[in-house]
């Protein structure tokens, strides 16, 4: 079963979400991996999940391309901090 959503199609897929841990979509080259995690994101901020505990990274992104997965914590740190509240274990649900 195919949805619209706006302009793109939504494929009738779901990924089954544990709390406190990353969504990750692994694939082909191509393959809508982005396009379909931005469409996950959407229907989060949809089912009320604040903008703010919805964070996404793009290791394609060359700044992050060294950084090990203690690294990585540093950087949700930070984006904690920038929006002015306490790190938490239980932010991201």
């Amino acid at each position: 079963m195919i949805f619209k959503c706006s302009r793109l199609e939504c494929r009738d897929v779901r990924l089954t979400g544990i709390k406190g841990k990353a969504m990750a979509v692994i694939g082909m080259r191509r393959s809508g991996k982005t396009t379909f995690l931005w469409q996950c994101l959407g229907k989060r901020l949809e089912a009320g999940t604040p903008r703010d505990a919805l964070l996404y990274f793009n290791f394609e992104d060359e700044r992050l391309a060294q950084m090990t997965a203690q690294e990585l914590q540093f950087v949700e740190s930070a984006y904690r901090w920038i929006l002015a509240e306490a790190p938490s274990a239980n932010a991201f649900t």
